[in-house]
């Protein structure tokens, strides 16, 4: 992974035939916590799966992201045009304007694409930085399960449902606590790969970037029903709230 935009530059023309639309219960939460008063902040809003539908219920979302490729689809979709963009890395959110924001987001484990922890920590400190007090950031990140990888390196088949063949092989380094993954798309039109970077952080760590960066846990799911999160959860939903300066 070259630099920041790798990501959303490899996917942006197959993305959302690969994900598709956002979860309806995702948007409900945060279209409740956002409001229509005050703007919201986007870290990641790639191809918009979650800002467009919270911008039809009046949110007023702004988006950041390092992709030119993904920020050019969105502002083809409707009502993309109208949507505050700003190309930069969530590293650093250099460049952000329109705050303090009352809420920031960043879902589908979009920040474990940041390549390091001190990468993620800088993440968590420039949102906290366009942050009003008591405004709420909301990390969805899925729950380091290490048993997946036997032998530290698995492969998997998805895509059966799209009459194609889609191939996880990924690779772990514990100590790095990286994930090196290569998706392999087999269709009828031939084949592509994927390659996706990750560097994963336990919840614990999440909880400690944040209060460096002057914010605290309030609540933690496992879905976006609010089931609460406990062993075994695939993922989580953490909830974190900028306390007021001293």
């Amino acid at each position: 992974m070259s630099d920041a935009s790798t990501y959303g530059e490899t996917l942006a023309d197959i993305y959302d035939d690969l994900y598709g639309e956002a979860p309806a219960n995702a948007i409900e939460v945060l279209v409740a916590m956002a409001g229509t008063r005050e703007p919201v902040l986007e870290l990641g809003i790639g191809t918009g799966r979650f800002a467009l539908p919270m911008r039809e219920r009046g949110v007023q979302v702004h988006g950041v992201d390092a992709s030119p490729s993904m920020l050019e689809k969105l502002r083809a979709k409707p009502g993309g045009a109208e949507l505050p963009l700003t190309q930069a890395d969530f590293a650093s959110l250099e460049g952000v304007r329109g705050g303090p924001f009352s809420l920031a987001f960043c879902t589908f484990s979009s920040l474990f694409l940041l390549p390091s922890q001190a990468a993620q920590v800088s993440c968590f400190k420039a949102t906290s930085g366009l942050l009003k007090e008591h405004g709420r950031l909301v990390i969805e990140t899925f729950y380091p399960d290490l048993s997946r990888y036997a032998k530290d390196q698995p492969v998997y088949v998805g895509g059966l449902e799209r009459n194609e063949v889609l191939l996880e092989a990924s690779r772990l380094d514990p100590v790095a606590q990286r994930v090196s993954c290569r998706f392999i798309r087999l269709q009828a039109q031939g084949m592509r790969v994927i390659p996706v970077e990750l560097r994963y952080a336990w919840p614990a760590e999440l909880d400690l970037m944040a209060e460096l960066a002057g914010m605290r846990l309030l609540e933690r799911w496992s879905s976006w029903d609010k089931t609460p999160f406990v062993e075994g959860s695939f993922k989580h939903i953490s909830v974190y709230e900028k306390l007021p300066q001293a």
